[in-house]
């Protein structure tokens, strides 16, 4: 072999290498930190649904706690005491779709839908 095929290979080998040395720092560095950006974001939005959704959950909670008590408190606890409780004031201001009042058999007594987005009443069968 002369000394310009050695020339040669040692160049093209060198320049081979040299590829591979750069995709594979490229691909560690680049993907790894990448990823981790990607699990970083998805444990945050994650972790705000969550929130959001124990927050709803807690609301909810009070929600009804306050029906109960305000139902408790009345002079005549009737289906009637409980009409203020499914006004369109009362549902926007504790962000409620829906409200349905029932017995203690589980028969609806009352129901109520309101649309908080379009700040308007709607209109539920008492079927659903």
């Amino acid at each position: 072999m002369t000394l310009f095929h050695r020339t040669i290979l040692v160049i093209v080998s060198t320049t081979i290498a040299l590829v591979l040395l750069v995709a594979v720092v490229s691909d560690v560095i680049l993907l790894s930190h990448y990823t981790t950006l990607e699990k970083a974001d998805i444990t945050a939005k994650t972790g705000r649904i969550a929130n959001q959704i124990d927050d709803s959950v807690n609301l909810l909670s009070m929600t009804a706690q306050e029906v109960v008590e305000q139902f408790a408190s009345s002079s005549e606890p009737s289906v009637s005491a409980l009409k203020p409780m499914l006004s369109q004031q009362f549902m926007r201001s504790h962000r409620l779709d829906i409200a349905a009042i029932a017995d203690h058999a589980g028969h609806i007594v009352a129901i109520s839908g309101f649309s908080c987005e379009k700040n308007a009443t709607k209109q539920v069968a008492p079927e659903h």
